[in-house]
């Protein structure tokens, strides 16, 4: 498993998609803690369900496709255990 650097996605534009649901959000990924290193999805839409998603580096996988999707896996602030979400590097416009 590759570690991933996070610095590539800091606040840069990211799309994010729970495990469930076919709706993709677009968001900010920010750092809001060093010690543990904590991040958040700052979405552009407040009325979304992933304004509250806050994750440390340890809840992440790396999982090589040809996407090169980010998958998080724990259960962070997620109310269903099943729920995955993945950060994918885009170019928004």
């Amino acid at each position: 498993m590759k570690k991933i650097d996070f610095n590539n996605f800091l606040n840069k534009p990211v799309f994010i998609k729970l495990w469930n649901d076919s709706e993709l959000y677009k968001g900010y990924l920010i750092k809001i803690n060093t010690k543990p290193e904590q991040y958040r999805i700052l979405p552009f839409e407040y009325n979304s369900t992933n304004y509250n998603i806050i994750f440390s580096k340890s809840d992440v996988e790396w999982l090589q496709t040809k996407y090169n999707i980010r998958y998080l896996v724990n259960d962070f602030i997620l109310t269903r255990k099943e729920k995955q979400l993945y950060l994918q590097n885009k170019v928004m416009n």
